[in-house]
């Protein structure tokens, strides 16, 4: 059966973790540039790494939870999607995509 739909959520979803896998390596560099430096801010940066972390986790759980229920409402009135894994993988995405593009921002800010 063809879904018009699953190549567009496919897509999104590819592109947030794409995004999210590129950007990375780059907030790990700026901040491990910072290790060094003894300035107030720099000591406060590992606390908010973790911080930012366990937020970014616990958001996207909850996002994934969010699209996969309403998945299943779907479901449940005969209205299945076939792209569904897709939409929950962009849902799951788009806290932690968001996270690291701020935090690509603010570092290079500060370099």
């Amino acid at each position: 059966m063809y879904n018009p739909y699953a190549l567009g959520t496919w897509f999104a979803a590819a592109n947030a973790w794409g995004e999210i896998a590129t950007l990375s390596p780059l907030v790990v560099a700026m901040r491990t540039s910072q290790i060094g430096d003894t300035s107030a801010s720099a000591a406060i940066e590992p606390m908010r790494m973790v911080a930012e972390k366990m937020a970014a986790a616990h958001e996207s759980a909850l996002e994934a939870s969010f699209a996969a229920s309403r998945m299943v409402g779907l479901a449940m009135l005969g209205r299945t999607r076939m792209d569904a894994p897709f939409v929950i993988a962009s849902a799951a995405a788009e806290p932690v995509r968001r996270r690291v593009k701020a935090n690509v921002r603010r570092l290079s800010k500060k370099s």
